[in-house]
């Protein structure tokens, strides 16, 4: 079995189109592979007919496509879809290979367990609608993050993958001027919220997106995702 994973794909689905998945020398997709997505989905977006062509293309995939949310998300229209547990956490079932893993969920996939946490600040919210264009949902709420907590208890806070789409501060510090940031400046309570995270749990990857950069860092077993896909087989 094998899981891609990928970075922010804001709606443009073009990087799963057959043709491009085998352009680029990845196995063809089937019923025993998944793909996920790690925040800005951006499907669906604004109750176009566009988002369900995109949603309906990706049901025609054999594979089954999971994504956490980021901070460009339509999360009105997200939370519309039916909640639902799979594989052990909650979700939103977009169609019925595209699914939403909710935020502070742990999941079970054939013996290898991940933990997912969307959400992020948007840095770009001044240029942006509230509702239309922005929401205050992208930050994790308190609820959701002691929900997170209390999941993560009960597997002993340990698990083999951890998925979010922003990162702990801790990631961040070492590498400002790739972000060309300082990370210390920015009151960022998702960021708080997965430092705390990441100093309590047991994991052996963790993998982000949200920063728009593709880099590995090894010494702390952490991949940042953007327009690279990587994968891992059990």
């Amino acid at each position: 079995m094998k899981l891609y994973i990928t970075g922010d794909i804001h709606g443009n689905i073009q990087r799963f189109k057959p043709e491009e998945w085998k352009a680029k020398g990845y196995s063809d997709m089937t019923s025993k592979e998944y793909v996920l997505v790690l925040g800005d989905f951006g499907i669906p977006w604004d109750y176009s007919r566009e988002d369900d062509m995109k949603l309906d293309a990706l049901a025609k995939i054999p594979s089954t496509f999971l994504f956490i949310d980021g901070n460009h998300e339509n999360f009105d229209m997200l939370y519309e879809y039916p909640e639902e547990e799979w594989k052990g956490g909650r979700v939103h079932r977009l169609r019925p290979n595209v699914l939403h893993l909710m935020r502070g969920e742990v999941f079970c996939l054939n013996g290898m367990k991940f933990f997912a946490f969307g959400g992020a600040r948007s840095i770009d919210k001044a240029f942006r609608m509230e509702n239309i264009t922005w929401w205050k949902e992208e930050i994790p709420s308190t609820e959701e993050f002691l929900r997170a907590k209390m999941n993560l208890a009960r597997v002993g806070n340990t698990v083999d993958l951890v998925f979010t789409h922003a990162a702990p501060l801790q990631f961040l510090v070492p590498h400002k001027d790739l972000l060309g940031f300082d990370p210390h400046c920015s009151k960022d309570a998702a960021v708080r919220m997965l430092s705390e995270f990441e100093s309590s749990i047991s994991y052996q990857r963790w993998y982000f997106g949200h920063y728009h950069l593709d880099y590995f860092d090894e010494e702390r077993n952490a991949r940042w995702m953007y327009r690279n896909i990587d994968w891992v087989e059990w």
